[in-house]
């Protein structure tokens, strides 16, 4: 199989994307192109290719034509986040019924399970990228839907969820390792009542009882 190096676009790309995640890079902190380009010693066009791909991914705002900021979180943006999810899970959930397609749902979710209860079991640092897997279980809800659109949606929020779930002070290691071992069961049971009741536990927190730092 032939190896595909990676450009130097995407090599910038994932280093500002760690940097946003890992706090490095604050909220609405402002990114300068030519700053970028200076301190990395690389030309102008992949810094502003790889600004222009994490703008697309909702982490940035565009500030004219050099500069970006990180976005910024607020109460009202968590909530309409997790609503967002929420509707798009328990909506993918009602296609998979629909299509007769929960079987392959199940299995994907056991795939997705237990990927995350590994990493939990390895007691691996609680960081964006343990984040990242942990939330690839709730992804296959909507993969399994086969929606381009709903997919596409998803996968818009995807980073911003992230990044919400990086400055929420609160650590949900545990929380949500019980939580998808629950989902994972009800499914596997075919008990889809208490799957969508289960989904709006897992999404419908109330903001009071987060501890988000911002």
């Amino acid at each position: 199989m032939k190896l595909v190096k990676e450009s130097l676009k995407d090599k910038v790309y994932n280093l500002i994307k760690e940097r946003i995640f890992s706090r490095e890079y604050k909220l609405g902190e402002t990114l300068v192109i030519a700053h970028l380009s200076e301190e990395l010693e690389v030309s102008n066009t992949p810094i502003r290719e790889a600004l222009s791909h994490l703008y697309s991914e909702g982490l940035l705002t565009q500030e004219g034509t050099s500069k970006y900021k990180v976005i910024t979180l607020s109460e009202k943006k968590i909530i309409d986040l997790n609503q967002a999810i929420l509707f798009l899970l328990r909506g993918s959930l009602r296609i998979c019924l629909k299509e007769n397609s929960i079987d392959n749902l199940v299995h994907m979710l056991e795939e997705a399970y237990n990927r995350h209860k590994y990493l939990y079991e390895s007691n691996v640092k609680f960081d964006y990228k343990y984040i990242e897997i942990s939330l690839n279980f709730d992804r296959q809800f909507v993969i399994a839907s086969e929606n381009t659109y709903l997919i596409d949606m998803f996968e818009y929020l995807f980073p911003q969820l992230v990044l919400a779930s990086v400055y929420n002070n609160k650590n949900y290691k545990n929380i949500h390792m019980e939580e998808h071992h629950k989902l994972f069961e009800s499914i596997k049971n075919s008990d889809i009542t208490t799957t969508f009741d289960l989904l709006k536990l897992h999404f419908g927190k109330d903001f009071s009882s987060m501890e988000f730092d911002f």
